[in-house]
This record gives structure tokens, sequence and C-alpha cells, in this order.
């Protein structure tokens, strides 16, 4: 009996099945016969968890990178970056998408606008910084050097020094060298003391001497003594300014005998060097720089010899006085005004007649270190030159002097049509402690130049007073260094809320790496212990000058022990100008007893 046929998934032509008689249903023909059946599938809602696991997971992750990218270390990591790519001329993301939809992308930013960036990210961003040191790009180790000695982190001392010292690259080295000399700190002496010493690369040993000198310490005098007698002429040079800097008397009888040097240092360094040291056994040397060296030489020996205040100086100072040309006679006139004395007050009183505007002026700043009745008579006197320049500098030096007497002159001045002269007359009402400066200072808020706005309103804030607010708030922001500086002081010395929020928005936002920093310190330590520190080494455009402004504008006697320390350890810039401010601050103590009104303490 045949076998009942099925169908075949497979089947064949009716001729080709009565062929194959012998045919037979497989496996898959019974199959094929079979109601057809759906396969299992899993459930629903195993596969909804696991789809909701997969989607958890990647939020997990997306929300960890978000977490970490946005972290102080994460987001210098991304600067970082930002930094290898400029380094590289290699084209980001979004420069490449820009491109090939045709529009134009912002430029790139400069190094230094990144490396602000990161140093306001703050002290958790140091370890990634000196990670950074171990950068495959000399250029990212470089500019990474810098900004941890910007930040002034002690921590970054040991990974500083290990690139100052084993770095392949000259100029890595050399950035590490200075950004050792911005921290200040006395344990980066010893590694700057071994670079000097075994360096291969000279101008490595001059960036050492330089750094040594910009710190300022007494123990690295014997080091800088021996580079007197390097064998590039650089190192040398570098020493003996250094030397200059650090202000040891004990160096004087090494610098003395490189007059017979074979090949010493240039004069003009050699007398800078023995003027900052301000030891009498400079004053012959000097002296004969003064009559027969250049014309810097004969600047600086001046400058020297009323740094040493030696009274056996001055018949030489006034024959140098009564030549008829020469810029030195700036400094010899200065240098009269410190020394003082009958010879030297009727030389300055004479120059104050010359003919020539530039001599006047150069009188008017040494009858200011001059002081007295005579020096005060004199420059109120010069109150009424017909030339801008010297009325300028009398106001200046009549602030400086310390002598209420001259309130009405300065009152006169806010009126004048030169507004550097208004400027001025704001800062002298406030320096010799006239009751008027407050009220004058709030009715210059609306003068028409910025530059005397901001000065107003320094002034204002000194005083208490939150009427220039406003001029400040802008300030901070703005371009101009100074002014955000003088924003950052008057800010600090308003103290209220809505001056420190100011603050705070200013230390974000601004452009200058060196305001930046005056503002995150001010915000930390306070205005006048960051006045202080700042005057012992502050890199430019701001310096210890800056920092004297504002210490003349707070005429705190409590700052006076400070001073006292800039003027016995700083380096030679900040010693010269801690003395004039102490000496200042003396004279309005003298000339003005009674004590500040309420609202008048120091920041």
């Amino acid at each position: 009996m045949c076998a009942r046929q099925h169908p075949s998934p497979y089947p064949l032509p009716q001729g080709e099945r009565d062929k194959e008689a012998w045919y037979r249903p497989t496996a898959i023909d019974r199959m094929a016969g079979m109601p057809e059946t759906t396969p299992p599938h899993p459930r629903r809602r195993k596969r909804w968890f696991i789809l909701l696991a997969a989607m958890a997971l990647m939020i997990a992750l997306i929300a960890g990178w978000y977490v970490r990218m946005n972290s102080p270390a994460g987001r210098a990591r991304a600067l970082l970056e930002e930094v290898r790519r400029l380094e590289s001329k290699e084209e980001g993301f979004t420069d490449r998408f820009y491109r090939l939809i045709g529009r134009p992308h912002a430029p790139a930013r400069s190094y230094s606008e990144i490396y602000i960036d990161i140093m306001r990210l703050g002290p958790d961003v140091v370890p990634v910084l000196a990670a950074a040191l171990k950068d495959s790009m000399p250029g990212n180790r470089g500019h990474a050097a810098a900004a941890l000695g910007l930040m002034g982190d002690p921590s970054a001392i040991e990974p500083l020094a290990r690139v100052a010292n084993e770095d392949p690259v000259t100029s890595v080295r050399e950035s590490a060298i200075y950004a050792l000399a911005t921290l200040g700190d006395r344990r980066a002496v010893p590694h700057l003391v071994r670079v000097l010493a075994e360096d291969g690369e000279p101008r490595v040993r001059v960036a050492a001497a330089e750094a040594l000198g910009y710190i300022g310490l007494p123990e690295a005098t014997p080091a800088l003594v021996v580079a007197l007698k390097d064998t590039a002429y650089p190192v040398r040079e570098a020493a003996a300014e250094a030397i200059g800097n650090i202000g040891d008397a004990s160096a004087v009888p090494a610098l003395l005998a490189l007059r017979n040097a074979p090949d010493p240092p240039s004069r003009d360094i050699l007398v800078q060097a023995l003027g900052n040291l301000g030891d009498r056994r400079a004053v012959p040397y000097l002296i004969e720089a003064l009559k027969s060296g250049s014309p810097a030489s004969r600047e600086r020996a001046a400058e020297g010899l009323g740094n040493i205040g030696d009274p056996s100086a001055v018949a030489a100072l006034v024959k140098a006085a009564e030549a008829k040309s020469g810029d030195d006679r700036d400094a010899v006139l200065r240098a009269l005004g410190r020394i003082g004395g009958p010879q030297a007050a009727a030389r300055l009183r004479a120059s104050l007649a010359d003919p020539d505007w530039s001599v006047r002026c150069w009188a008017v700043r040494g009858l200011g270190r001059l002081g007295g009745d005579e020096g005060l008579a004199l420059l109120r006197g010069a109150l009424k030159d017909i030339h801008g320049e010297v009325r300028l500098e009398a106001v200046t030096m009549l602030g400086y002097l310390g002598d209420p007497r001259a309130t009405a002159d300065f009152m006169a001045a806010t009126r004048d049509e030169n507004p550097l002269i208004r400027e001025a007359a704001i800062f002298a009402l406030q320096e010799v402690g006239a009751r008027e400066a407050a009220d004058t200072a709030a009715a210059m808020l609306s003068d028409e130049e910025e530059d005397v706005r901001c000065v107003a309103a320094l002034v204002c804030a000194i005083h208490g007073r939150a009427e220039g607010l406003p001029e400040l708030r802008s300030a901070v922001c703005g371009d101009d260094d100074t002014r955000a500086f003088y924003a950052v002081a008057g800010l600090a010395r308003l103290g209220t809320p809505e001056a420190r929020q100011a603050l705070q928005e200013g230390e974000r936002t601004t452009k200058s790496a060196a305001v930046q920093r005056v503002a995150a310190r001010t915000l930390r330590d306070g205005l006048a212990p960051t006045l202080l520190a700042l005057m012992m080494r502050e890199p430019r455009p701001l310096g210890p000058s800056s920092f004297a402004e504002i210490m003349f504008l707070l005429n705190d006697p409590a700052t006076l022990p400070g001073l006292e320390e800039v003027r016995l350890h700083g380096n030679a810039q900040p010693r010269q100008i801690a003395a004039f401010v102490i000496e200042h601050l003396r004279r309005v103590a003298a000339s003005n007893p009674s004590p500040p009104r309420s609202g008048e303490r120091a920041g």
C-alpha cells in the first residue's frame, strides 16, 4: 500500500514525481504538514528590564564623565588639551566642523588666557599642572611651569625643581627657574644654587642667578660670589646684579675686587649693585663713576649715593647737578634731596628756576625728599609753574610730603584742566589725611575722565562710602591693569557684601594674571597683608610701586612693622620704596597727630 502523499516544501513537477516512485515523505515534509506555529520569544517584561538597565548604565557613564570633566581637575585637563592643540597646531573637532559648513569660527585663545582660566580653578589643579610638567611637548611643560609659579602653591616647589635641574630643553628649565622665583619660597634656594653651579647652559645659569636675586635671601650670597668668576660673562653680570638685589653687604669686598679683574662685569652693573647694597665702603667708587662713567653709570651712581646717604658725596652731586646737560641730573637732584643739608637745599632751589622744564621737574622730586618748611614752601610755589608736568610733580610730591597745610592747594588742583593733575590732587588729599578728601572724591565721581573717576571711587571706598561701587565694579573687570588693581583695593577696603561679590566676579573675569593673583590673595588674606606680602616681590605689570601707592592712601601706622620687614628683607626696589612709605607715614603722623575719624580705618 502506497504511503499517503504530503505536500513537500520542495515540490517536484508531476512528471518527476511519477518517475520517482520510491519517494517517501521526510521529517521536513511531515513538519510542513503540521499547523503553523510562532517560535517562543522572551517575555515583554524581561525585554524592558534589559533596555532600562542598558540606559541606566549609559546615563551613569555620561554623568560620571560630566562630573569628572566639570571638576577642577577635569576642567584643567580639558584646558591643557587645548594648549596641546595650540602647540601642535592640530585642528580640533569644533574647528573642523565650522570649516566644513563654511562658517567662520572664533580665533584660538592665547596661552595666557588659557592658563588664567586654569589658575582660577584653585589649588585642586596643582597636581594636574605638576603632571603636565612631564608632557611630551616642551611648550606645554614650560607653560605649566609658569602657571604653577603664578598660583603660588608651595607644593609645586619639588616638581618645578626637578624640571629646573633635569629637563633636556633649555627653555623649559628657564621657565621652571623663573616659576621658582615667582613663588619666592626659601626652600627653592638650594635647588637654584645647584642649577647655578652645575648647569652647562650659560643662559640657564643666568636665569638661576636672577631668580636668587629676586627671592632676595642672604643664604644665596656665597653661591653668587662664586658665580662672579663664572666663565660666561652674562653669568657674572647676573650674579653681580643679584647680589645688589639681595642687599647683603658682606659681598661689598668681592664686588670692589672686580674693578681689577681681567674681564669684569660692566661698570653699569657693578655701580648699580654697589649702590643697592647701601654700604659706605662703596662711596669713593660711586663718586668716581659719577664723574667719569657713562650716562647710565652716572645715573646709577647718583641713585646709589642717595641710597647710602653719606654727606661726603654732596659736593660731587652738586657739581654733577650744575652740568648743563645730562638726564642723570634727575637722579642727582633726588639724591641731594635724600641726603639734605644747606648745600643740597641751595642747589635744589637754584634748579627750580632752571629754564628747562624737565630740570624743574627733577628739582621738585628732590624737594619732595628734602621735606621741611623750606621744601614745603618751594613746592607750593611750583604749583604755579607754567608747565603742566611741573605742576603735576609738585602736587604729587606735596602729597608724599604729607603736610596738611597744602590742603587748599590740592582743592584748587582738583579743578585743573589737566586730568592727571586732578587725579594726583585726589591722591594727595587722601595722603595728607585731609578731612575734605571723602567729600571731594565723591564729587569727582562725575568727572569726564575714567582714570579720575576710578581714583575718586577708591578714595571713597577707603572712607567706607559706597558711592563709587558702580565705578569700581566696572573697573575691576576692565582691560586696564592699573584701574583694575585700584578697583581690587577699593572693593576690598569697602568690605560690604556687594563689594565682596563684585571682587569675586572680578577675580573670575579679569584677563590679567597679575590682577587675578592680587584679587585672589586679597579675598583670602585681606588688603593690607596682601599689599605688604606683594611689595616684596611681584611680577610685572604690577610691582612694588603700585602696591606702595595704596599704602600711601591707607595712611595706617599699623602697617609700619610690615613695611620695616620689607625694608630690611625685600630686594632692591622694594627696600627703597618701603623706606619712602615709612618716611611718608612718619611725616603724616608728625604733621597730623589727631587720630583718624570713624570709618577711616585701614584695610
